[in-house]
């Protein structure tokens, strides 16, 4: 099948480069790049949902793509080194947007329990990335690898507001209800 398109230069430049280097022609070389960029995609798929699992990985899917799209569409910018994370007014649209994903995926239902767990998590993790003397040990691996994805600039500016939902000790986790419990020991089966 027959496809033709335009590139810049550099792309030009970049795949002759490869051609030379490879042995093969212009198309097979720009074949299996697409090729590879196709598995990339369906490797950021495979990999958090190995990590999180197939809901999740779903959620955080969709917690990125509508953050990115809110952040850089507020104002309207192109996708620059200067990104949205660094405008105060870009970040809080990319913040509303993540806020509207996770309501509008709320289950039915009151919730069971007045706990603070998600508060007193969040806190203890936040101070794990910032580097906190005192951060819990638990964090740490989590924590570095987070760092090292967030960048010195996002890591250190992360503030704990005080919360009047989080206590002085750590409330006891809340009890899960049956449905997580079994997604989670299918979840061991599995391993």
């Amino acid at each position: 099948m027959k496809l033709g398109l335009r590139v810049t230069a550099e792309v030009k430049r970049r795949l002759d480069a490869s051609v030379d280097a490879n042995g093969r022609s212009q198309s097979q070389e720009a074949e299996l790049r697409l090729e590879h960029s196709f598995f990339r995609q369906d490797l950021l798929v495979e990999v958090l949902t190995l990590g999180y699992g197939k809901e999740l990985a779903g959620v955080l899917m969709l917690l990125g793509s509508v953050m990115l799209a809110a952040g850089y569409g507020h104002p309207p910018r192109l996708w620059a080194e200067d990104g949205w994370t660094d405008d105060p007014d870009a970040y809080d649209q990319a913040v509303q947007a993540a806020t509207m994903v996770l309501e509008a995926a709320r289950p039915d239902g009151a919730h069971s329990s007045n706990s603070s767990w998600g508060v007193y998590t969040a806190t203890d993790l936040i101070k794990a990335v910032r580097g906190d003397a005192g951060a819990k040990k638990f964090y740490a691996r989590d924590a570095l690898r987070i760092r090292s994805l967030l960048g010195p600039t996002i890591a250190h500016r992360m503030k704990i507001r005080d919360d009047p939902r989080l206590p002085v000790t750590p409330p006891p986790p809340s009890p899960r209800s049956s449905a997580t419990k079994a997604r989670i020991t299918r979840r061991k089966v599995k391993k």
